[in-house]
């Protein structure tokens, strides 16, 4: 994993040894309905809240994985998440980087784990 990958990545664990070499950036918390239940709409905002924190003209890019992979044993997030996270992106002019690298290529029984969530990438 590069230093640019690990500074967004969402693993304490990981990140831990190398934080003084790594560039400070928000996260937010992924959807996980047993320890956190919310609505996908309501997890999904937290995306728009820490854009406002931040500001929009600071923020380029929300990357995520459609499906969590290691860090949340496949938890699959709401169905309302994915839509919710597009409009959230294109109101504020952010790219939205899909990490479909466990569960892209078809592994869910589509060409793309994010459309699943209703969501449609720009390419």
């Amino acid at each position: 994993m590069t230093l640019g990958a690990l500074a967004v990545s969402g693993r304490p664990g990981l990140r831990a040894p190398y934080l003084e070499m790594l560039r400070d950036m928000p996260h937010i918390a992924p959807p996980y309905p047993y320890r956190d239940p919310v609505s996908g709409t309501e997890a999904a905002n937290r995306l728009e809240a820490a854009i406002l924190e931040y500001g929009p003209e600071k923020v380029a890019a929300f990357i995520a994985e459609p499906i969590s992979g290691a860090s949340l044993g496949a938890a699959v997030p709401p169905e309302d998440y994915w839509p919710r996270i597009r409009q959230i992106c294109d109101q504020y002019g952010v790219l939205l980087i899909a990490d479909e690298v466990l569960v892209g290529l078809g592994r869910t029984g589509n060409g793309g784990a994010l459309s699943i969530g209703r969501c449609s990438p720009i390419f």
